[in-house]
């Protein structure tokens, strides 16, 4: 009913859809596989269930559960009784469930609503359809939990959005009738683009796709979770930083921080930014990098300045240095007080001279007052004796709380440096074919971000070839590429102060080995099911948790490990591959303020968790799982009977040369989800299509 403009498909064959769940006669589940496949995974074909598919893919299960209770393959969504893991063939979400299954996947299958009809039961204006499966749609329905307008295209009915996650729902169509619908309503349902398999159709841009483009674009091999969280938010962050840094903001909100925990406070808050220093033993000066609490409360990238904020007036008065006619002739005219009061958010700007006079000023209006400040970062000749009392303790610790939380302007800023990292990130992938060196590579990847106005990273960038990318925080970037595998890239930028943090691992060639691809598709599995777990208030601990169990079951999967996987897990074994935490926050600072990680916890799976507690709404987090081949980390596993037994070190001997993998995508945690700001590819294919495209 929906392929009213769509006759190619019905006249055109259909490309198969491995991977789809399917069902065949008696209501026995299973997975579209190549019979090859179906053989060697010990399955059994069934008639039916697969749609119209290319010669050689049918439906693959089991015969019965290990269990002998009269169930089959099933996805673990849709298994209403006990599910026994590794005993189907095909993804890792097929599981044997000892419940019969009655349709697809048990559930009945209702109707696409028609077009327009999320308008009578979501927000007004809204016309979003949203779809989530593994292999299949499995579930359509209208969003109706934000209000528009707002910022948000995910919100305000321009996209498709495939929130494609196993957590459970109704299925209904195949992903050839849901392409189909979108694209045939694409007007009437104003779509912008279509998020699919982490790739995007724009169609004012790509025109109608054929159905065997969407099929390439959603197939990922054994990763059949293709969950499209990617920057569904096409956030117009160029636009939002045309205003100003919203440093009052800001400042309100650390005064009520403060107030929560000293009743009744007042006075002022008192920063300084980061002082110009030289070199030792020479006449250069030093690398200027802002004080962040400063920047926080002001926006303001000066060196030798001074904020002063009334808590009580809110009155914000930011002091620069005054013009030194000697510094003048050399370097040219500084701000003046006049330009910073129309670049920064404050509302009052005078030269540092005045600060003492200021200060007393505000002492003098108050009964009682008190100034708070950090300590060790007050210049000598400051004084503060005009105030009753005076407090160090509570200021950063006001700031360090308030920063984890971003507003808009702060998320657009992290935005702006994803997308010029990611940028850079994508020439590295086309430049690494050809290179000699790391360094080459490191060359690429500054020089594209300081040519696109971002003239500092974040961080010192890795650019670890071969077995150096086992090497967490390697920094070398010297090392000759030959006769190496990959290239692992860790690499951002910052845009005023805000940082991007990515990292990806790509074949130096042009093409995964065996044993690398293997683990590269553990790797994005665990990330991409742990992005999906993300919302506001889960808990951090349990999503590293998770990254973990993903992680035993791919190494199970290899022969790498062996034995009972739970047992695995409660000895910590999987730490000797994934040492590291999962990840953390993002802002300001790389590994931005508030994550409160415990590096004196004895469990060792979490020790070096950065964030530890629950993620609030509008935190911005990396997610960066890996899995490493370092001698010196799993040596001393490996000399441990705890955890010798359940390493096979013939198998491990294969992956030395892989080195390690990691992913890493900012993500900014919302209410209902997450977004993610990172739009550097990963796609195994994509990234072997640049490489070897170059």
């Amino acid at each position: 009913m929906y392929f009213k403009t769509f006759a190619l498909f019905t006249a055109t064959a259909v490309l198969a859809a491995v991977n789809e769940p399917c069902i065949g006669s008696g209501g026995r589940a299973g997975v579209c596989l190549a019979t090859s496949t179906c053989t060697s995974s010990g399955g059994v074909t069934i008639d039916g269930g697969c749609p119209a598919d290319a010669a050689g893919i049918k439906c693959c299960t089991k015969a019965s559960c290990a269990n002998t209770s009269a169930g089959n393959c099933r996805w673990q969504s849709d298994c209403g009784g006990t599910s026994t893991s590794g005993l189907c063939p095909g993804p890792a979400q097929m599981k044997c469930c000892s419940s019969a299954a009655t349709g697809f996947g048990g559930y009945s299958a209702p109707a696409i609503p028609a077009v327009g009809a999320c308008q009578a039961v979501a927000v007004s204006g809204a016309k979003k359809v949203v779809a989530a499966w593994p292999g299949r749609v499995r579930q359509i329905y209208c969003t109706r939990d934000c209000s528009c307008p707002g910022t948000s295209d995910h919100c305000c009915g321009k996209a498709i959005d495939f929130m494609c996650s196993d957590g459970g729902g109704v299925p209904t169509m195949s992903g050839r009738e849901i392409a189909e619908w979108a694209m045939n309503n694409r007007g009437t349902l104003n779509l912008k683009y279509v998020i699919w398999g982490q790739k995007i159709w724009n169609p004012s841009v790509d025109g109608v796709k054929a159905w065997t483009s969407w099929r390439t674009m959603e197939d990922r091999g054994d990763i059949t979770q293709n969950h499209c969280l990617s920057s569904l938010r096409t956030m117009d962050y160029d636009t939002i930083l045309q205003g100003k840094y919203p440093a009052k903001r800001h400042a309100q909100r650390v005064v009520e921080y403060i107030r929560s925990k000293v009743p009744d406070a007042t006075g002022a808050l008192y920063l300084e930014s980061r002082a110009t220093k030289l070199l030792e033993d020479n006449d250069e000066p030093e690398p200027f990098r802002q004080r962040r609490f400063f920047y926080y409360l002001t926006g303001c990238p000066l060196a030798d300045s001074y904020v002063v904020h009334d808590m009580d007036s809110s009155k914000t008065t930011l002091f620069i240095p005054p013009i030194d006619p000697e510094t003048v002739i050399w370097s040219g005219l500084p701000v003046s007080a006049e330009e910073a009061l129309q670049k920064y958010d404050v509302d009052e700007v005078k030269y540092t001279s005045d600060v003492n006079a200021e200060l007393a000023h505000i002492a003098g209006q108050k009964t009682k007052s008190t100034l708070f400040a950090i300590p060790n970062q007050v210049s000598d000749h400051v004084t503060f004796l005009g105030f009753d009392d005076k407090n160090f303790n509570i200021l950063k610790e006001a700031i360090e709380v308030t920063r984890v939380v971003k507003d808009e302007f702060e998320i657009a800023m992290i935005a702006k440096a994803n997308a010029i990292s990611s940028a850079a990130h994508r020439h590295v992938m086309a430049k690494v074919k050809h290179a000699k060196n790391e360094r080459e590579l490191e060359a690429v990847f500054l020089a594209d971000c300081i040519s696109d106005g971002a003239r500092n990273q974040a961080y010192h960038g890795i650019f670890a070839g071969g077995r150096a990318a086992a090497t967490l925080h390697y920094v070398h970037n010297n090392a000759p590429l030959g006769g190496k595998l990959n290239l692992l890239l860790d690499g951002g930028c910052e845009w005023d102060c805000y940082a991007s943090d990515i990292t990806r691992t790509f074949p130096i060639n042009g093409k995964f080995t065996k044993e690398s691809r293997a683990i590269y598709d553990i790797v994005l599995r665990m990330q991409l099911e742990c992005i999906a777990a993300l919302r506001a208030d889960v808990l951090w601990d349990d999503v590293h948790l998770l990254a973990h169990k993903i992680a035993i079951d791919g190494l199970l999967a290899l022969g790498i490990l062996k034995g009972d996987k739970d047992e695995i897990l409660a000895n910590r074994t999987s730490v000797a591959f994934f040492p590291h935490g999962l990840g953390h926050y993002l802002g300001m600072d790389t590994h931005d303020t508030g994550g409160n990680p415990n590096y004196a916890d004895k469990d060792t799976m979490f020790r070096y968790l950065r964030v530890r507690g629950k993620l609030p709404a509008g935190s911005v987090v990396t997610v960066e799982p890996g899995i490493y081949f370092c001698n010196f980390i799993i040596e001393p596993f490996l000399k441990d009977p705890k955890h010798a037994k359940f390493i096979d070190a013939d198998v491990l001997e294969k992956y030395w040369d892989v080195g390690g993998v990691r992913i890493e995508d900012n993500i900014v945690i919302t209410k209902g989800g997450c977004e993610n700001l990172t739009t550097a590819v990963k796609d195994p294919e994509e990234m072997e299509r640049i490489i070897s495209s170059s």
